[in-house]
């Protein structure tokens, strides 16, 4: 396959004889079932075809819309005063929106997501009539229903900010009502008033929901926050105060989570290492955009930085973000960058090919952020090694380049399995690429990720045989960081997961859909159609769980949008490419996570749109199945 794009009927790409790389599935199932990867009951399921259709006329309707709005600065009265958008066009988006969320009560989850731009405030004095009006009055009133049925709803509130996954021993995680943040944005534009919000607060009060109380809080005072007249508070802090506090913070960072620590003795080293990284990251990324911001930053010699005692990664990573940060805020205020632009330039030309992938992936990521900034041009992008794709696709990678880039290891492997015997009685010739290259999102240091599949009746035993047996034969296997396995059983001619192996090391569970259904499939092309139809049948053809077929179906695709919407592209795989928007400080609701930056909730949206996607295709008869 060239490339996966939303229209295309290529689905595949054939590496050499029989063996291919084939799009996931959740994909092909958005696609309406074109990639004969869908087993033969799914076929033309009339099911199948009305939704995937309608997500197909709303995702493409949205894109448009979304990308003319932002040619507007997200004001939908404004695109439509300057022709950009027609009434029509609005009409017609705001209906089909209505429809998809009233259409299905999983549908209403997509409301925590929707850009603010399609909740406009009403200009004052000029209040929209006839159908227009109409229409977006139809979308508050199934936005407020969805809206009152989240607040149910408890999510992780890491999900929505850092993802942290608590170790066992360090207690339950935070949890929120996250649909109770939206308040700043569905209190102006009328979806609900206020007085109606205290009035269901004061019911959660008497129902002792106290979680459900706090986060209402923590809404209303982010909306009371939103309303007042000043701007996003300007930066007044001297430039030598925050190099001086930075220097500090970071020697903290070293004493916090050194090896002798005592909080280093209660924890895995994984977690120091990913803890211990992730608030650098922070620390040096506040730092940069308040110098940046700094009244004497046209003043600030890069020397007086190494002078600070750090480390050559921390100063290198530092003064890239002072330029990124420096030109944003300067073009934001149309002010000429050419002379920041050199700079920048020289220092990612003398870092590019540091020994630190660190730096390095500093590089390329605020090549890929300059380049959405329209600051360099996709000359200089690809100099730098940045990319920049769609992360709005519901496949924003290039198959063929990512067999050949990460993927050698995977085909080699494949090759080996078919060559051996004694391999092809107990693996299939199949793996399934997952994980943030797939996404489109991967750094520099990014793992490559895939997942093996087992023939059914695997024994321990054999198990460590063939994996024995395959690094010998294929020793390049040993550059897959991580490599999930699935057990597999046969019934009614079908192949399904074995959930009987759940315990078994390293195996795939039940509930881990987005390996199956978000996984590049490559391999042999029979045996990938054998496996893939089999899979898909036994998560489509939910008919067989009876009154949990419901509980069932929505925990699937609570998964799905974990995965695709939260876990990768929120948790850094988002700001890899897009430059942060500066917000206003709302207190609360967690405002400078990227759940709330504009570009993200465009994206998000159109992928919940496309990816979180599992059709009841259940069948009056549905085939003995393994339960989930």
């Amino acid at each position: 396959m060239v490339e996966v794009e939303l229209k295309s009927k290529t689905e595949s790409k054939e590496i050499e004889p029989a063996i291919t790389v084939v799009r996931p599935i959740s994909v092909d199932l958005f696609m309406g079932g074109t990639a004969d990867i869908l087993h033969p009951s799914l076929v033309n399921h009339p099911e199948l075809l009305k939704e995937s259709q309608v997500r197909r006329e709303l995702y493409d309707n949205l894109t448009e819309f979304l990308e003319k709005l932002k040619n507007s600065d997200g004001n939908l009265y404004q695109a439509i005063k300057t022709s950009q958008i027609t009434v029509s066009d609005a009409i017609a988006t705001y209906h089909l929106l209505s429809e998809f969320i009233a259409s299905n009560p999983n549908n209403s989850r997509l409301i925590l997501y929707l850009p603010q731009s399609l909740f406009p405030e009403i200009p004052f004095g000029k209040k929209p009539r006839g159908a227009l009006a109409q229409a977006q009055k139809d979308f508050k009133v199934q936005v407020r229903k969805s809206w009152v049925s989240l607040l149910s709803e408890s999510d992780v509130r890491a999900s929505f900010t850092d993802g942290d996954v608590l170790e066992p021993g360090m207690g339950e995680p935070e949890r929120v009502r996250k649909a109770a943040h939206l308040l700043h944005i569905l209190i102006p534009s009328g979806v609900i008033s206020l007085p109606d919000v205290r009035r269901i607060q004061l019911a959660a009060r008497i129902d002792g929901d106290l979680d459900l109380v706090k986060n209402l809080d923590e809404g209303i005072d982010a909306y009371l926050s939103s309303r007042e007249t000043e701007n996003i508070e300007e930066q007044n802090v001297e430039m030598e105060i925050v190099i001086a506090h930075l220097a500090q913070d970071l020697a903290a960072i070293d004493i916090r989570f050194s090896p002798t620590s005592e909080y280093a003795q209660k924890v895995s080293k994984k977690r120091i290492v990913w803890e211990k990284q992730s608030v650098r990251e922070a620390l040096l990324f506040r730092a940069a955009q308040s110098i940046a911001e700094s009244k004497d930053i046209d003043n600030l010699s890069f020397d007086l930085l190494k002078n600070l005692g750090l480390s050559d990664q921390d100063f290198r990573v530092l003064t890239l973000q002072i330029c990124l940060h420096d030109m944003q805020a300067k073009q934001a205020r149309e002010i000429n960058i050419e002379t920041q632009k050199e700079r920048w330039l020289t220092f990612c030309r003398d870092y590019l090919h540091d020994e630190n992938k660190v730096v390095v992936d500093e590089v390329v990521k605020t090549a890929s952020q300059c380049f959405r900034l329209g600051i360099i041009s996709e000359f200089e992008l690809e100099e730098l090694g940045g990319f920049a794709p769609d992360l709005r696709s519901p496949l924003p990678v290039n198959l063929e380049q990512l067999s050949q880039e990460s993927y050698q290891p995977l085909i080699k492997a494949v090759s080996a399995v078919k060559a051996n015997p004694r391999l092809s009685e107990l693996l299939f010739p199949v793996f399934l690429g997952i994980g943030s290259r797939v996404k489109g999102i991967s750094g520099v240091n990014s793992d490559t990720d895939a997942a093996l599949i087992w023939r059914p009746g695997i024994t321990p035993q054999e198990r460590l045989e063939a994996i024995n047996l395959l690094k010998g034969e294929c020793p390049d296997i040993s550059q897959i960081d991580s490599m999930p396995e699935l057990y597999t059983t046969l019934s009614d001619e079908n192949l399904f997961l074995d959930t009987s192996k759940s315990e078994e090391v390293n195996a795939v569970q039940p509930h881990q859909i987005h390996f199956i259904f978000g996984g590049v499939w490559i391999g042999d092309s029979l045996e990938i159609q054998q496996l893939s139809k089999g899979l898909t049948l036994q998560y489509l053809d939910l008919g067989r769980l009876d009154e949990a077929k419901e509980e069932a179906q929505t925990h699937l695709i609570r998964r799905l949008e974990l995965d695709n919407l939260l876990y990768r592209l929120c948790h850094k795989g988002f700001r890899r490419t897009y430059p942060l928007v500066r917000q206003r400080h709302l207190p609360g609701i967690d405002a400078d996570s990227d759940f709330f930056q504009p570009e993200y909730r465009n994206i998000a949206t159109l992928l919940f749109i496309s990816r979180v996607f599992l059709p009841d295709l259940s069948t009056k008869k549905a085939p003995v199945q393994p339960a989930l």
